[in-house]
């Protein structure tokens, strides 16, 4: 008898490891897991350096050219007022800046404009 009850034990070990290993639940378990793992590591990269970096890259190309233009032009004003002594350098160096600024919203304008023609024609 008792050898039989071994049996039936060993018996019903074996269904419940066997329904263990193909239980369904299991590979959820994992599954949420990894998405678990994953959203957490996303969560994780976002810094306020990446915060900053994305409101900087929604700005306009409009504006990014006025910006670039002006530091140019600034620039160029800054170095000729250092080399040359002359009266007229700085008004020199105020147009170039507005000159610059000027053309460096026309160049943004044409990239934006670029955008939407090629947004047009992807709905299409």
């Amino acid at each position: 008898m008792s050898n039989k009850n071994d049996e039936i034990e060993r018996l019903m070990r074996l269904r419940e490891q066997q329904i263990r290993a193909r239980d369904p639940k299991a590979k959820d378990k994992k599954i949420q897991a990894r998405i678990t793992a994953r959203r957490r590591k996303l969560r994780r990269k976002t810094t306020t350096q990446d915060m900053i970096h994305d409101m900087l890259g929604d700005m306009p190309h409009k504006l990014w050219g006025v910006v670039i233009g002006t530091i140019i032009g600034v620039v160029i004003s800054i170095v000729l007022a250092l080399m040359v002594e002359a009266s007229w350098a700085p008004l020199v160096g105020l147009a170039t800046t507005i000159i610059l600024a000027i053309v460096g919203f026309f160049i943004g304008h044409s990239f934006d404009w670029r955008g939407e023609v090629r947004d047009e024609m992807k709905d299409r």
